[in-house]
């Protein structure tokens, strides 16, 4: 009784009693204050998981260091490394599937199944006569538009009036601008240059003489002596007023400037003389005249002046002549354009082997009618046994290491044992992405299928060798830490200390520039690089299994097993490689990983906020990198995980950075 009145005392009761209002509004406020110290589920869910893992590596590497659990090793060793791209893909061989363009009857087939054709072998012929009509029709419209064609360039070349012969223009009868018809006299042209002398020698005389023998001139009015050439003698003669048969002999003279038309000579040619004097006139005189209708232009020439023969004198405007020049031209081209589309057709009469190969299939025989109305029959198939083919799809990341020619390594499963070689073909720049993954085909060419071991069908495996080194420094790939970081046993002479040195170094290794490899930083950093790998290694020094350090390496090329070390081993030196996990370590992990993918999950939205920078990836290969400078905390653990758990996962912090060091090494001690 005591006591409850001394509860009653202690309790304190309100002046007044709270409106409803009152109540509400007091509710909400305690409401929002336990929103307010709520922590996120997410966050709980990951400090949980951190906890878990780091417990079982703790656990792990405790047990390693204390117990002295046996670890897995290996020598550093010489060797060879080989990178190649593998790929696979069905055979098959280059076919030809004979098609018809045009309808009718098969009047020919040359052609069974099983005969071995030639490149452009005929093996059908179908019923052309009514193009074969056609051909000639059109051949003749062609003859008839090639002489309109040709007679109107004769017209345009008429245009031109030209000088006949050379010499001197002796008169000129029009002027530019003057309207001519054809056959109006233009200009008189004489050649002056040379007299012809015309005279008369005795009949017998004129046998003995031949054109082109030298004759001797002489002129009547001056007794001057020339000399001149017999350049015709009549094949007839003449009864001269004396009655004696004559012939008649034109003899050509050099003008030296004063013989005119009309001028009288004599003339002995060898020992003949003439039976009387001869007349000169003008070696040649043409009277040039107009060949078409039109208008004088171009007038080039005044009497008196000099022309060569086929000097252009003047031109004859003619609009009509042009135009129609033109007309026929195109005409002819018309013509000739169509004959060549019907010849085209006439061939598809034709059917022809585009390829040299062997009938695997046969569909049309003689008497077949052919109607590509709804589609194109295909008639016969040929197929290329000489050469077989495949298509594999190349990595977006590896199609830049694959040229036209190199060498591909090809095996199948139906041909035990048997390793053929081929050669890239074509490497095609069109790719196909599908969930997130771009490929690209290549085609690959068989080389040696002599045996015809190798048949269109048959699935084929492809390996494509794109670099290759021979006797050089390497390790088992598994023993490659984060960081490229390596336990190798300690020598004799050194110390049990856990602070070791970061790497071994040469004289040639201390001024080494930065090298990367696989995302990781080798020896030669400097400034804040080397001082998070210095911060790396001093982390991974001290969880390294007794007897142990850990060192940087360079690494170089590698392969499925392998990698090589350029900088930081020696031959002979022993290194740690990742244990098999135990069905109980990946049992444990796998829960973990259940739990956590389901935590993760849940929490995605926050996650997402937090790892703005992260990129993952699914499936057999996945790769994920974080984007912010630093990580701390649970993302220190994951930043810099390695894992073989499930497929082949493994991921990078951008920095390289962690603050949690038991965490980080315990999740890495657990996934290897």
């Amino acid at each position: 009784m005591a006591e409850a009145e001394k509860m009653m005392e202690e309790v304190s009761f309100p002046d007044s009693i709270p409106t409803e209002d009152a109540v509400i509004e007091k509710n909400e406020k305690k409401v929002k204050a336990r929103k307010k110290k709520k922590f996120p589920i997410w966050l709980i869910l990951l400090i949980v998981v951190a906890l878990l893992i780091g417990v079982v590596a703790w656990r792990k590497v405790a047990s390693s260091k204390n117990s002295g659990e046996k670890v897995n090793t290996a020598p550093v060793t010489y060797g060879n490394i080989t990178k190649t791209i593998k790929g696979e893909g069905t055979l098959k061989q280059d076919q030809y599937q004979a098609t018809s363009l045009v309808k009718g009857e098969i009047t020919a087939c040359y052609i069974e199944e099983g005969d071995y054709v030639k490149k452009d072998q005929v093996l059908y012929e179908i019923d052309s006569g009514d193009m074969e009509n056609s051909v000639k029709r059109a051949q003749n419209s062609l003859k008839t538009s090639k002489n309109g064609y040709e007679e109107a360039l004769d017209n345009i070349e008429d245009l031109n009036i030209k000088a006949p012969i050379g010499g001197v223009i002796q008169k000129i009868y029009v002027s530019n601008g003057d309207q001519v018809n054809s056959g109006t006299k233009i200009a008189d042209i004489i050649d002056s240059g040379t007299m012809k002398l015309t005279i008369n020698f005795l009949q017998s005389d004129a046998q003995n003489m031949w054109v082109g023998e030298s004759a001797a001139v002489t002129l009547t009015t001056s007794s001057e002596r020339l000399t001149g050439t017999v350049s015709k003698i009549s094949t007839g003669a003449l009864v001269n007023s004396d009655g004696v048969a004559v012939a008649t002999v034109e003899i050509a003279v050099k003008n030296p400037g004063a013989i005119v038309p009309g001028n009288k000579a004599t003339a002995m040619v060898g020992n003949y003389a003439c039976t009387d004097t001869g007349t000169f006139e003008y070696n040649e005189s043409e009277a040039v005249t107009a060949k078409q209708n039109g208008k004088i232009r171009n007038l080039k020439y005044n009497t008196a002046d000099n022309v060569s023969e086929g000097s252009v004198i003047a031109t004859i405007e003619n609009t009509n002549l042009t135009n129609g020049l033109e007309s026929a031209r195109i005409s002819y081209e018309n013509a000739q354009l169509n004959l060549d589309d019907l010849n085209k057709t006439l061939d598809d009469y034709k059917i022809k082997s585009t390829i040299a190969g062997k009938v695997i299939q046969k569909n049309s025989k003689l008497g077949d009618n052919i109607d590509n109305t709804s589609g194109q029959t295909v008639m016969a198939i040929i197929s290329d046994p000489s050469e077989l083919s495949f298509e594999m799809s190349v990595d977006e990341l590896d199609i830049k290491k694959i040229k036209v020619g190199q060498e591909v390594e090809v095996t199948a499963d139906a041909v035990e044992g048997a390793v053929f070689k081929g050669h890239i073909d074509t490497v095609s720049e069109v790719g196909t992405a599908e969930s997130g993954v771009t490929t690209y085909p290549v085609k690959v060419i068989i080389d040696d299928n002599t045996d015809s071991q190798l048949i269109p069908g048959m699935n084929v495996n492809a390996v494509i060798t794109i670099a290759s080194k021979e006797h050089i420094l390497m390790v088992p790939s598994s023993a490659i830490q984060r960081g490229n970081i390596v336990y190798v046993k300690k020598s004799s002479n050194e110390s049990g200390n856990t602070e070791e040195k970061s790497e071994k170094k040469t004289n040639s290794d201390k001024n080494k520039p930065v090298v990367k490899n696989g995302g990781y930083t080798a020896n030669g950093v400097s400034g804040s690089s080397k001082n998070i790998s210095n911060k790396i290694l001093e982390r991974m020094s001290k969880n390294a299994p007794e007897g142990y350090k850990a060192v940087i390496v360079e690494t170089g090329l590698s392969d499925d097993t392998n990698v090589e070390i350029i900088s930081g081993l020696s031959k002979g030196d022993i290194v740690v490689v990742q244990e098999q996990e135990t069905s109980s370590n990946k049992m444990t992990m796998m829960g973990m990983n259940g739990g956590m993918n389901g935590g993760m999950r849940g929490m995605n939205g926050g996650m997402s906020r937090n790892y703005s920078g992260q990129r993952s990836t699914t499936g057999s290969s996945q790769s994920s990198t974080t984007g912010s400078s630093q990580s701390s905390g649970m993302s220190g653990n994951y930043s810099g995980q390695r894992s073989t758990a499930g497929s082949s996962q493994s991921s990078t912090a951008g920095s390289g950075q962690s603050s949690s060091t038991g965490g980080s090494q315990g999740s890495a001690a657990v996934s290897r």
